[in-house]
């Protein structure tokens, strides 16, 4: 019951905040640089391409009026980069108690700690794709319309195809009598698979080109147990609440290798 009413309030402030413009805050800007060869998803983040890629960190709190846009009660640093068949992301997540039960493909992974993922290659605000990853390796993935627009279930009939994806967890999992570390995970997403989140008014290169700009977002859940139980909101490029797709961090891919 519990859990019904947080996810009720958390839609409540969805739904009344919308979809904000740019001018709402500063949408970070990135730029995503290409791979020389493929990265190896093992989830240890030592690949040579994260060594040269810039880090996504300073995450911030969203979604809680009285700490939002302050910085996140624990770490999280991520990569991204490219080449003509994927894009890829990498995460570490410090953690002191790390905890995921679902253990399907496309159940409700928020409800576990997990590492989210929202892309919007022709920036319109429709038809994006929505990812999550848990530390028990399991995905959701969506095609989503518009925010709210849809149930979440009806959007989860959508499937990143040929995506791959790992993790790993530096502690034990759902024991909250010790102190764990950190999970973290690597993910590749073919852009082939991206096509129902482009428009014809709007085209998109699939890979994109040098100079392409794409509107993507970062957010991660965090729960806790230790001598109380809930959720902590973080997100990449600062915002009020996900789904804000105004909010989301400009993109732009480079040919260049760092």
């Amino acid at each position: 019951m519990r859990r019904i009413v947080l996810f009720l309030f958390a839609v409540s402030i969805f739904c009344r905040v919308g979809v904000l413009s740019a001018a709402d805050t500063n949408p970070l800007k990135y730029t995503c640089y290409r791979t020389e060869k493929p990265v190896v998803l093992d989830a240890l983040p030592d690949d040579p391409a994260w060594k040269k890629a810039a880090p996504m960190k300073d995450w911030t709190i969203c979604v809680d009026n009285k700490k939002l846009y302050q910085p996140a009660g624990h770490a999280t640093t991520s990569w991204m980069c490219w080449d003509a068949e994927n894009l890829y992301l990498a995460w570490v997540c410090a953690d002191t108690d790390i905890m995921g039960n679902r253990a399907k493909k496309d159940l409700d992974v928020w409800e576990d700690d997990a590492f989210e993922i929202y892309i919007d290659p022709d920036g319109d605000g429709l038809n994006y794709v929505e990812i999550e990853i848990s530390p028990l390796n399991y995905c959701l993935d969506l095609l989503i319309p518009a925010p709210w627009k849809v149930p979440w279930k009806e959007a989860a009939v959508f499937n990143v195809a040929d995506m791959k994806y790992a993790t790993r967890v530096y502690g034990t999992l759902n024991f909250k009598d010790d102190t764990d570390e950190k999970w973290a995970g690597e993910i590749a997403i073919p852009f082939s698979s991206l096509s129902d989140a482009t428009t014809a008014a709007l085209p998109v290169n699939l890979p994109p080109k040098n100079g392409d700009v794409w509107r993507i977002q970062c957010y991660r859940a965090e729960h806790w147990k230790k001598g109380r139980t809930g959720v902590e909101w973080n997100a990449w490029s600062p915002t009020k609440a996900p789904h804000n797709l105004g909010e989301f961090a400009y993109v732009t891919f480079s040919d260049k290798t760092q």
